[in-house]
């Protein structure tokens, strides 16, 4: 990924920062209630199960119906647990970034992209002129992709 591609990518996850953490918090939720459900006591058990080649008009047992359903819920943790550790580690870049830039940088950023307000806004909010924060704002998108993905070129003076 290039310079401009990860400052894209950086805008993005700002812009859809407050929907993707709500959609993290609820995927967190979810998993704590399925897990909560799958600590219940199972169904009491019956004498025996159904037998395995049964006409498709006789129904399943209580229990068989319980077993299903707590597999399908474990199976719903797997899928909510993979998505999370998709998405949960860079939202998580992305605080630590925010937290690592000065006050007037992050209300910047965060009046811009996550709140979505105009540039006069921004400049009020950042008690500083409309032109300064739109040069401001470029160069912290930047910094904040270096934060993310680490700088690209490292420059190292040597004294020779």
């Amino acid at each position: 990924m290039d310079k401009r591609e990860k400052i894209q990518v950086v805008e993005q996850l700002l812009r859809k920062y407050t929907v993707t953490k709500t959609y993290i918090d609820n995927l967190h939720a979810d998993i704590e209630e399925y897990e909560a459900l799958l600590q219940l006591p199972a169904v009491p058990k019956v004498p025996s199960l159904s037998p395995a080649n049964r006409g498709s008009s006789e129904p399943i047992s209580e229990e068989e119906q319980e077993y299903l359903v707590r597999e399908e819920m474990t199976e719903n943790v797997r899928k909510k647990q993979k998505e999370l550790r998709k998405i949960e580690p860079m939202i998580k870049r992305l605080e630590r970034s925010l937290g690592a830039l000065t006050e007037t940088d992050r209300r910047i950023i965060e009046t811009r992209y996550i709140n979505g307000y105009s540039w006069p806004m921004v400049a009020r909010a950042a008690y500083s002129s409309e032109g300064y924060i739109r040069k401001r704002c470029a160069v912290v998108i930047e910094l904040m992709a270096d934060m993310i993905w680490g700088p690209e070129e490292i420059k190292v003076q040597t004294f020779f």
